[in-house]
């Protein structure tokens, strides 16, 4: 990965750090996670992410998939080396389990009750 690319772009600290989103561990574990099991479908669980990838102007990184099977299922972490020698940074993991995800079934109106109706002002948020 690339300072310089769309995806740093958009996404930077006030610093000028750029951010792999997290968005994209999800899906770089989605890929692995399907490549491991095959056909018949796969879904994740116990995503964590763990630390961001971060990069300054200029700066890359290789970013490495690995996954590990243990049983029907796959652990798969999402990790960086950057090409100053400085070691490798785990960001993401997951299990990758064998067939789709049971269906969940939520209750709205319960959840909006719970929910802390006050306003938030942009400006104090960021």
């Amino acid at each position: 990965h690339d300072a310089n690319q769309w995806w740093y772009a958009e996404h930077r600290t006030r610093d000028g750090i750029g951010v792999l989103p997290g968005t994209a561990y999800v899906e770089l574990l989605t890929a692995a996670a399907a490549a491991c099991v095959g056909s018949g479908g796969v879904h994740l669980e116990a995503v964590t992410l763990v630390r961001p990838l971060e990069l300054e102007p200029r700066q890359s990184a290789r970013v490495v998939t690995r996954a590990t099977r243990h049983g029907d299922r796959w652990r798969i972490v999402v990790s960086s080396e950057r090409h100053d020698g400085s070691g490798a940074v785990q960001h993401a993991e997951a299990l990758a389990v064998p067939g789709l995800a049971p269906t969940l079934v939520l209750d709205l109106r319960a959840a909006e009750d719970r929910c802390n109706r006050r306003a938030v002002d942009a400006q104090q948020a960021f």
